[in-house]
This record gives structure tokens, C-alpha cells and sequence, in this order.
């Protein structure tokens, strides 16, 4: 049985940035790119047929192998172990800078 954790993050901007309408799909992939630079040994530049792939935290993490079974052909190339979701603080980043929203 696989258990669910909760982990809130809170970041600041250096420079101006330019979000998209959801920002969950570029914060997951800044956050793919650390982990791979972080925890890739080999330096393959993809997961496919890597001896470590079900060790190492980027392959578990990021880039899991397909399962035998899909349980929905959407995740036909393995279950993503976690899912960004940022709250409101694009309203709360818009607020400071026009106090009347």
C-alpha cells in the first residue's frame, strides 16, 4: 500500500517570471531537471534500459517503468509518483502588487 505525503513549498522569485496559466507543469519540470542533475549516475540522457532505473530517485520519482498491467491507458508508461499543485498564490502575487483585488 502506497501512503500519501503532503509537502508545502514556499518560493520567491529572484527576477520577474513569466507563469503560464498553471504553473504545476513547469514547477514538476524544474523540479525533474534538479532531481535528474542530482541523482543520475550514469549520465544516460534517458531512463530507458538503465540497470538503476528502479533505484534511483529520479527514475522512481520522475520516470517510473511501465507496468505490466496499466490501470488506465494514460499511465501506460508507469504511475507519476507525485503531482504538483500550487494554490492561489498566483491571486496572492497579484493582490500585493494592486492592493484592490
Amino acid at each position: 500500500m502506497h501512503s500519501i505525503t503532503h509537502i508545502a513549498v514556499t518560493l520567491e522569485a529572484t527576477q520577474t517570471v513569466a507563469w503560464p496559466h498553471y504553473a504545476g507543469s513547469t514547477l514538476r519540470g524544474a523540479f525533474g531537471r534538479a532531481l535528474r542533475r542530482a541523482a543520475c549516475i550514469t549520465g544516460q540522457e534517458k531512463c530507458t534500459g538503465c540497470p538503476l532505473r528502479n533505484s534511483c530517485a529520479y527514475g522512481v520519482v520522475f520516470d517510473p517503468a511501465a507496468p505490466a498491467q496499466p490501470i488506465h491507458p494514460s499511465f501506460r508508461d508507469g504511475l507519476p509518483r507525485y503531482v504538483v499543485q500550487p494554490s492561489a498564490w498566483r491571486l496572492r502575487a497579484e493582490r500585493r502588487s494592486n492592493p484592490r483585488l
